[in-house]
């Protein structure tokens, strides 16, 4: 691997765990409104 490609490695995974924290929040929001 080149050391190139570890910074757009580790955004990809930032990225992808943002997405699932904030999918996770809105679960919680909706389930509270309910």
């Amino acid at each position: 691997m080149d050391s190139d490609e570890l910074p757009l490695i580790l955004m990809s995974i930032q990225f992808h765990l943002h997405i699932h924290d904030s999918n996770f929040v809105d679960q919680r929001t909706d389930a509270r409104n309910e």
